[in-house]
């Protein structure tokens, strides 16, 4: 169920694409021509048992994440980790890594970003990444 809602709401997006009001990459990085649309902002899962903790003190929002699917996970053949600076943080849950693996398996451009960062006992509230369809 929750697939087709988000479904429905990028198919949305894609029509309404005058609409929106378009983020853009930081001036040095970005092609003008490039148009970021937020697909999702979801946690990271198994943040607390990967690098997230060692690295706590040098993550910033709007930090760049590298998606990385990975198709002979034994758990999930649409597992896709979330890379920071080569070190991974864990992966985008399972609930929402249908549309992303599947779009990163037909190497469309999907870009990903560090969104919110909590001290929290809660290892699903430590983390939160901002995950952009980029229209050329």
């Amino acid at each position: 169920m929750q697939r087709r809602i988000f479904l429905k709401s990028v198919v949305k997006a894609l029509s309404a694409l005058s609409l929106i009001t378009l983020t853009r990459k930081p001036a040095a990085a970005a092609k003008p021509s490039n148009r970021e649309i937020l697909l999702q902002t979801v946690p990271v899962a198994g943040f607390q048992f990967y690098d997230g903790d060692r690295l706590w003190d040098r993550l910033h929002p709007n930090d760049s994440l590298q998606l990385v699917p990975e198709p002979e996970n034994p758990h999930d053949h649409q597992a896709v980790k979330v890379i920071w600076n080569d070190n991974q943080l864990g992966y985008v849950p399972r609930r929402d890594n249908t549309a992303i693996s599947q779009m990163l398996s037909r190497r469309q451009p999907v870009i990903a970003r560090i969104g919110e960062l909590q001290q929290s006992h809660d290892p699903w509230a430590r983390l939160t990444m901002n995950i952009y369809m980029v229209h050329v």
